[in-house]
């Protein structure tokens, strides 16, 4: 059976053996059966926060509750210009008070999904400034600062002469590195 209500502001008992789902014209979570860990009263507002890129905030559960396998959150885009559609994402609320990169697929060109495994705060964003790659001094190694404000790294490869080449990601500083060989520290010496 399906456990659904729609919702501008509600706060209900989901059932940990049953699909659950919150929906409303904006906003739709559907967390599967066995999903929770036990019977557990959810509660969904939401607020109009102009400072924000696109204006609703939207907030779901208790953030400490974890999903054992994860809910698929769903939030409509039809206010995002069409030229943006390709850069929107989903961010979430960390504990710090900051928000981070949740990620997000867009649908029919109406709403943007993702998987989430903890209830929090979320609102739709676009990803428009690019990743700065910027090449540190070649010494013993090659090294790159990498920096992105908002979606991360989500994956990078090495190729020296189109051959490709072991590259170590140090995320803490936002650095990708490759130790060069002996042969080439000599040449460029």
């Amino acid at each position: 059976s399906k456990n659904s209500k729609d919702a501008e502001n509600s706060n209900s008992l989901k059932l940990w053996d049953q699909v659950n789902t919150i929906e409303n014209h904006i906003f739709k979570i559907s967390i599967p059966k066995n999903s929770l860990y036990e019977d557990t009263e959810i509660e969904y507002s939401r607020i109009s926060d102009k400072t924000k890129t696109y204006e609703w905030v939207h907030t779901v559960g208790d953030p400490s509750v974890p999903l054992h396998s994860g809910a698929s959150l769903s939030l409509n885009i039809s206010q995002i210009d069409s030229s943006l559609i390709s850069k929107a994402c989903i961010l979430s609320l960390n504990k710090e008070n900051k928000w981070d990169y949740a990620g997000g697929n867009v649908e029919n060109g109406e709403w943007i999904s993702t998987k989430i495994y903890n209830f929090g705060t979320f609102l739709i964003d676009v990803d428009t400034i690019a990743h700065e790659i910027r090449m540190q001094k070649l010494e013993k190694s090659i090294k790159f600062i990498v920096k992105d404000n908002l979606s991360g790294i989500d994956e990078y490869k090495g190729y020296i002469d189109n051959k490709w080449v072991l590259i170590v990601y140090d995320p803490k500083n936002d650095l990708l590195q490759y130790g060069l060989p002996k042969n080439m520290i000599e040449l460029i010496q």
